[in-house]
């Protein structure tokens, strides 16, 4: 991802809004009428995000302005929702599901991952090297992508055809000729030549931009109606699986109808960027960032929340206490697979965490708000 200075000031001040509560391992919210944490510009929410109390859990649900968003065939697609799980402890490390969350294989299922296709001087990376990309991620439970350049849609698809399961959560970085972007994601689940009698069996999700709102692209209006026409062209060509936007968590909370139009709640939340974070709390601070999110329709149709990134850089600057290098990549990635790990005995339990980023990203250019770090997010390959 490439920001602009301003577009990165704004993700700066929305993680400093976020981290205004008293605790940094929670976000008490159940409510955002006007004048509470953040100014809600709706005057009654759509949208409740409630921290770790359990018996918070299934209150707050609040019907605001935007009750009439809804998704253009008339029903949520149906997701399970996520149960309260309190994160693991400091010491963790000592317990058995920390030792099963170690990097094995099989724990990986827990998990989503991120994964650009572009080589270090951003031109289009080789089907055979997107190909040998793939394999290294085949024990995740699927892959994100960011968008429908570099025909990386149909090449990671056919990488990840062969490799047992391996889904892709497929995307358009932005609104830009959004007819034609979601052609091309028609037409390569279509040329999937494992598709038989389910071409789109091998999509995750698709999603429609990534941090518009964030970094000032588009308004929630435009992203609204966005997703509502994308899901609506999606359910013609036979998908009936999620569609999102995603956004950061503070941008979700300004603008409820992000969460209310997507079939669940898509945000990307990174702990690094709060500076009173050290890595080894990154698993609770997102977990308690996010906590669980309902949309605005009646019990039981709360929206379950994905975090669709959140990671550690391994190299750059340092951010008060939050400090990049690769013990602490480690020790924050291992927090982030504790807080989210799921029941390995549920195989069908939805996955809550897409870990950014499988690979450097040494395209990326950096500026005085990305601490030096934005190339080095990648967990593999070092």
């Amino acid at each position: 991802m490439q920001w602009t200075p301003s577009q990165l000031a704004a993700a700066a001040a929305a993680v400093l809004l976020l981290s205004s509560s008293s605790s940094h391992s929670q976000l008490q919210v159940t409510a955002l009428p006007t004048g509470n944490l953040i100014p809600n510009p709706f005057n009654g929410d759509a949208l409740s995000w409630l921290d770790q109390s359990a018996d918070q859990l299934s209150s707050g649900v609040v019907h605001g302005l935007n009750a009439a968003i809804h998704n253009s065939d008339g029903e949520p697609t149906p997701l399970s929702s996520i149960p309260y799980t309190p994160p693991p402890s400091a010491n963790s490390n000592a317990n058995a599901n920390a030792n099963a969350n170690a990097n094995s294989a099989s724990n990986d299922k827990s998990y989503g991952i991120a994964y650009s296709p572009y080589n270090p001087d951003g031109t289009c990376k080789t089907s055979p090297q997107i190909t040998h990309d793939i394999t290294k991620l085949s024990s995740f439970r699927f892959v994100r992508i960011y968008g429908t350049d570099c025909n990386q849609t149909h090449l990671v698809l056919s990488a990840a055809q062969p490799l047992g399961g391996l889904q892709v959560f497929a995307g358009l970085f932005d609104l830009h000729d959004l007819d034609e972007q979601l052609q091309l994601i028609i037409d390569a689940v279509h040329a999937n030549p494992a598709a038989n009698n389910n071409p789109w069996q091998a999509i995750h999700t698709v999603a429609i931009g990534n941090e518009l709102l964030n970094r000032a692209q588009a308004t929630a209006a435009e992203v609204v109606a966005a997703v509502q026409s994308a899901r609506e062209t999606l359910r013609a060509a036979g998908y009936h699986g999620p569609v999102v936007t995603v956004d950061t968590v503070a941008a979700h909370l300004q603008n409820p109808e992000l969460c209310r139009v997507s079939d669940y709640c898509a945000a990307n939340c990174h702990a690094f960027f709060d500076e009173t974070v050290p890595a080894e709390a990154a698993g609770d601070y997102v977990w308690g960032q996010v906590g669980v999110g309902a949309a605005a329709a009646p019990p039981p149709k709360r929206k379950k929340v994905l975090i669709t990134e959140s990671g550690w850089p391994h190299a750059g600057q340092t951010n008060g206490m939050a400090v990049p290098s690769l013990e602490n990549q480690k020790a924050a990635v291992q927090s982030l697979r504790d807080a989210f790990a799921l029941d390995p005995s549920a195989e069908d339990e939805e996955v809550r965490l897409v870990l950014f980023s499988s690979f450097d990203d040494l395209w990326k250019v950096d500026n005085g708000y990305t601490f030096g770090a934005e190339k080095f997010w990648g967990i593999l390959g070092h």
